[in-house]
């Protein structure tokens, strides 16, 4: 049986840190805190990058760039 998986919206982890300045370790360590994301595969993840600003903004004395 062959598995679909649906891509939804949102950039990448990387890309996503590119965008903001960031390191790739800062958007895990973040995504371990509870900065929204969707894991579709063990390496694919999707960020949507509205959200994650939200969280980033709420959640701004939890973390460092």
């Amino acid at each position: 049986m062959t598995e679909i998986i649906q891509l939804s919206e949102g950039i990448s982890a990387s890309e996503f840190a590119r965008q903001i300045g960031v390191s790739g370790q800062s958007i895990t360590n973040w995504m371990r805190k509870g900065m929204p994301h969707q894991r579709l595969a063990r390496n694919v993840i999707r960020i949507d990058p509205n959200k994650a600003l939200k969280w980033l903004k709420e959640n701004a004395n939890s973390y460092s760039k």
